[in-house]
């Protein structure tokens, strides 16, 4: 079980850690914009020309606008369903009114969110255009939760369900070619109401010599996914190349992204990555994401601003003389663990050092509206009491203890294997008590009574959640 502990760890030295979806209109809204000014240039051409024909005292409306209400009316389909989507309307949050419009000749449609399991209520509480509309419920993929069903106003339609995360409202008026029409809409929750939940699924991704779990019996993230879905959130937990530069690991990120996608999982994603895995989801976000799936990113003990065990192992670090005795301790820590070698490993080390993290901040800028926040891990040597009483008893695991020394000269506090400062990108949260392993919950470390970390990721799951992730 220890060989296996060493591969969990090696992540220490050398990183910190049908065309009518309304998936294919969620970027139409540009479009949109753009012809509903057209319409309003139109609206005002006819205005302007009515105004001429009063003043010439005819009296009579112009041929050309008589032809053009025709041509708008007969061009609305007739069969339930049919009408174009107008722009996504604004998220139906729980217990918060939302009022909108919907355009002539379209239909309308919202996104609201919820636990699986959990029985929600769709309240029609106002419609101008007459007693009642049209309404269906779906999900990412277009399949009914509830099929188009009459509602009338003042009353509500319930639904379950099957996942949690995002599902779909439907409007459109009982005639489909009755003029544009103000409505508000309201989602409450009438079952399982206790189930919590984020709007966008989240993606934990693992560090170095990390994967899904080892042999099909170690999770790298311990414990965790059963854990969190036990309180309703939506989470996924793959794997991707334990060593292997983090272009290549994005992509296989994006690749698995990709097929959340197509399983209807969810249309966009929070990102949550250990060590590697962190910078792995900064490069998957600025550089892979065409498709503005990633909503948020949070990196936990990720080495953003390189390591200097990155520098050492790589011949690069020479801020001050370090004695052989301790080169070799660190060195031999790292050719000791179970299967690391070839060049993959070099290139994952190499991109980890901090000349090569001033070039990949440079290049991996963060994306506008992608909320990003940051922890850092602290751990404490076995005899520094004074830091242990401040750090609620922590104390690294030996297999951390040479390279957290180093570290303590070269960078300052750090957790066994990333240095506190060089872990701050976006919101820097603060600094967990734990190791490295410790920051995953691994079985392996027999120092991790400090840190709660199926607690702690909960409670992360529930900071996206009250930002509307």
């Amino acid at each position: 079980m220890r060989s296996l502990g060493a591969l969990g760890a090696a992540a220490f030295i050398l990183a910190c850690g049908n065309s009518d979806s309304p998936l294919a209109d969620a970027g139409e809204s540009e479009v949109e914009t753009s012809a509903d000014a057209s319409s309003e240039g139109e609206t005002n051409a006819d205005a302007s020309s009515e105004g001429a024909d009063e003043a010439s005292g005819s009296g009579e409306t112009s041929e050309s606008s008589e032809s053009s209400e025709s041509d708008t009316g007969s061009s609305c389909p007739t069969a339930q369903g049919e009408l174009e989507r107008q722009s996504e309307g604004e998220f139906l949050a729980r217990e918060l009114a939302v009022d909108a419009n919907r355009q002539d000749c379209k239909g309308a449609w919202h996104a609201t969110a919820g636990a699986a399991a959990s029985t929600l209520a769709l309240h029609l509480e106002d419609y101008a255009g007459g007693p009642a509309v049209r309404v269906r419920v779906e999900s990412l993929l277009g399949a009914p939760l509830v099929d188009w069903s009459e509602l009338e106003v003042g009353e509500s339609l319930e639904f379950t369900l099957a996942q949690s995360g995002e599902v779909f409202v439907r409007l459109e008026p009982l005639d489909p070619e009755a003029p544009a029409d103000d409505y508000r809409l309201r989602v409450s929750c009438e079952t399982g109401c206790a189930l919590e939940y984020t709007r966008y699924p989240t993606v934990f991704m693992h560090g170095m010599a990390g994967t899904d779990s080892y042999i099909d019996v170690v999770d790298y993230w311990w414990q965790l996914e059963e854990h969190l879905s036990t309180f309703g959130y939506a989470v996924r937990m793959p794997g991707v190349d334990a060593f292997s530069t983090y272009p290549v690991r994005a992509a296989q990120w994006k690749t698995h992204i990709d097929a959340m996608v197509e399983e209807g999982l969810g249309r966009r994603f929070n990102l949550l990555g250990h060590s590697q895995g962190g910078l792995d989801a900064r490069y998957l976000t600025s550089i892979l994401d065409t498709e503005a799936r990633i909503v948020s990113v949070t990196t936990v003990a990720s080495p953003h601003r390189g390591s200097s065990v990155a520098d050492l192992t790589t011949g690069a670090f020479d801020a001050f003389y370090v004695d052989p005795v301790t080169i070799n301790s660190v060195v031999q820590a790292i050719a000791g663990l179970v299967g690391l070698s070839g060049a993959d490993l070099v290139g994952q080390v190499q991109g980890m050092s901090t000349e090569a993290m001033e070039a990949f901040n440079d290049e991996v800028l963060d994306v506008p509206g992608v909320y990003y926040s940051s922890w850092s891990g602290r751990s404490c040597s076995a005899t520094n009491l004074i830091c242990q009483a401040g750090n609620e008893g922590e104390v690294i695991d030996p297999l951390f203890a040479a390279p957290f020394a180093f570290m303590q000269l070269a960078e300052g506090d750090n957790d066994g294997v990333t240095g506190v400062e060089s872990c701050k990108w976006g919101e820097w949260m603060g600094e967990v008590p734990a190791d490295h392993m410790d920051e995953v919950g691994h079985l392996f470390d027999n120092n991790n009574g400090a840190f709660d970390h199926k607690a702690f990721y909960a409670d992360e799951l529930r900071r996206l959640a009250a930002r509307g992730l």
